[in-house]
């Protein structure tokens, strides 16, 4: 009787344990910094959901299938599961400001480990084949390292690090470099200007990219007309109290089309009874609405990632700091705004 009653107890504290393992595992938080914008969110998983947070604020949530890995860049968080058994890898994206969701799968033997697995900010992914973990697979051709890699991360223009069990690389287009000629110390966290921090308090830090206001990448408008800088839900109402001396004759957005209401948005021209025209900026606001939000946000990242470059007034109005550069840094203050 005594044996069955222990055999029972025992039953019961490790149903109990059990779920208290499986709680902990449903509602567990991932950490992240994005490498392309430099914003730190914190991924939530509960109820079968995963909740995304920055600094506290909840943005949004999606269901998530069970995933061995995440990564994000660009705004866009990348959950990896590997079967071994059938040599696959299923990749699910989830573009948190667009809300959008996508899912595929690659043929591949994939190394099952939550470190061995990194994306960027084109959606293209890289991880380990599961041959010895040496092999970095997710470029045009995988690359052996003959050493056993340890974690990926990657840090955006500067590439790709890897960390092998007796070495450091960055690869960039394909071509490996040697960076360290010593390991980090697994895991290795990205925490934010181009730095990276490793579980020994190591940090390494990589030169913070800037993209400047040249003919290169962007392009100044002439400044022959005035500039009128004005404030994000500026209205025609606000306009024409600002310039009450003057008689505005013609209000016409960026594309044109002419307006008597509503708000105004960078690239708004005012034209004048003498001829003059005055040109608005809003700081922060790209995309013409005149309030801040998501689309503007994703104007300047696209700008940043060279996938859409920004011109003429717009690229005045990413500048959200003034300093004559776009940066992550007008990134992170345009986010800040709405």
């Amino acid at each position: 009787m005594r044996v069955k009653l222990l055999s029972v107890i025992l039953m019961c504290v490790v149903l109990v344990f059990s779920a208290i393992s499986v709680y902990a595992e449903e509602n567990k938080s991932i950490f992240l910094t994005d490498s392309a914008t430099d914003f730190s969110y914190r991924l939530v998983c509960k109820d079968g959901y995963m909740e995304i947070y920055k600094d506290d604020l909840f943005i949004a949530n999606t269901y998530v299938k069970d995933f061995d890995a995440c990564s994000i860049c660009g705004g866009i968080v990348t959950f990896y599961k590997a079967d071994s058994l059938n040599k696959s890898l299923l990749i699910y994206t989830w573009e948190i400001y667009e809300d959008s969701i996508s899912s595929y799968a690659i043929n591949t033997d994939a190394y099952l480990s939550e470190n061995c697995f990194a994306s960027d900010e084109d959606g293209n992914v890289y991880y380990v084949l599961n041959d010895n973990n040496k092999t970095l697979a997710g470029f045009e051709k995988d690359i052996n390292l003959n050493a056993q890699i340890k974690q990926l991360l990657y840090i955006q223009d500067e590439g790709l690090l890897a960390v092998t069990a007796d070495s450091t690389y960055i690869f960039r287009n394909s071509e490996a470099e040697k960076i360290l000629d010593y390991p980090l110390s697994v895991p290795v966290r990205y925490i934010g200007n181009g730095t990276v921090k490793d579980i020994s308090e190591n940090f390494f830090s990589f030169s913070e990219p800037e993209i400047t206001l040249s003919e290169t990448l962007g392009t100044k408008p002439e400044l022959e007309s005035d500039i009128y800088f004005a404030q994000s839900g500026t209205t025609v109402s606000k306009i024409k109290k600002a310039f009450a001396s003057f008689e505005i004759t013609k209000i016409a957005k960026a594309d044109g089309k002419i307006i008597d209401s509503g708000k105004v948005g960078t690239g708004t021209t005012l034209t004048f009874e003498s001829g003059e025209e005055v040109t608005v900026i809003i700081l922060g606001e790209l995309t013409g609405e005149g309030n801040i939000n998501s689309r503007d946000l994703k104007a300047i990242l696209n700008h940043l990632s060279e996938k859409e470059i920004l011109n003429g007034y717009v690229l005045l109005a990413a500048d959200a700091d003034c300093d004559q550069k776009i940066t992550t840094k007008d990134a992170l203050l345009i986010a800040n705004m709405y």
